[in-house]
């Protein structure tokens, strides 16, 4: 299932990519809609709860974490419009090393030593990214990609500050307000069926399933493996839209890329033995 759901996340850049002429708020727009109803619907149909009594069972770190993950979720398709899909994707890996930090300053968890070294490495590789954006563009889109690691981060701690939380919930709610958010910046709502149809698919399937998937798999499977499972999406972002549309990454990218995809991977190794009942 954590196979599946990094497979299906991964779809984002090539999905963005073939899209005819929508803008990014639009696309914003009508993914997040097409979120929202998926994973509501999911919801209802698992709980058979009012929406009201849902919202008080996620809680208020539950709203906190679907506001900053409708946040994410904005600065990710602004990062895949103004720079490489690769670019994109390698800076956002950093999420699990910049929610220890988060978590040591918000909610005092202890950061180890191998975490500090993790760091290092990612930081490394992250300035090889951006030095590259120096002269061959895209410098803006990976700033938005780093916004949206920040925000990410953020909602992971907001997350472990209240656990239980129902994450389909969260994620549902977080397509709603993300929508609600751009609708008066969208513009004109106008966009073509081969456009609106894509922006569908990354709402339902791309991000809807592919969250869901993931959720249940994590019920089943060690810590460890869900982090390096779910590297499969950075793996194959830059794949696609290299096979699919021809964006090759820069050698840049793919070094810097390389050196901070180490760095998660011996982020995710400092958790082997915990487990997930």
């Amino acid at each position: 299932m954590i196979l599946i759901g990094g497979a299906l996340l991964s779809l984002l850049g090539i999905g963005v990519r073939l899209m005819d002429g929508a803008s990014s708020l639009q696309i914003v727009f009508y993914r997040a809609v097409s979120q929202a109803a998926f994973l509501a619907l999911l919801v209802y149909m698992q709980n058979r709860k009012p929406a009201t009594q849902i919202m008080r069972e996620v809680g208020y770190f539950g709203v906190l974490a679907a506001a900053l993950i409708a946040a994410a979720g904005l600065f990710m398709i602004l990062a895949v419009m103004n720079t490489t899909v690769a670019n994109a994707v390698f800076i956002t890996s950093l999420a699990p090393l910049s929610s220890a930090l988060l978590g040591k300053v918000f909610l005092n968890e202890n950061v180890h030593r191998r975490t500090w070294g993790a760091i290092a490495i990612a930081v490394t590789g992250i300035a090889i990214i951006f030095g590259s954006g120096l002269s061959g563009g895209g410098l803006l889109g990976m700033a938005f990609a780093f916004l949206m690691m920040l925000f990410y981060s953020g909602s992971l701690v907001a997350i472990r500050s209240q656990s239980g939380a129902d994450m389909i919930a969260v994620c549902a709610m977080s397509g709603a307000l993300l929508a609600i958010g751009v609708a008066p910046f969208v513009g004109s709502f106008e966009i073509s069926t081969h456009d609106l149809l894509i922006c569908m698919g990354l709402g339902t399937i791309q991000v809807g399933l592919g969250l869901v998937l993931i959720t249940k798999g994590t019920q089943h499977v060690p810590t460890v493996q869900v982090s390096l499972l779910a590297l499969l999406e950075v793996v194959l972002s830059p794949l696609w839209v290299w096979v699919g549309v021809g964006e090759v990454p820069s050698i840049y990218s793919l070094v810097g890329g390389s050196i901070v995809l180490v760095g998660v991977v011996l982020q995710a190794l400092d958790q082997r033995g915990t487990q997930v009942s």
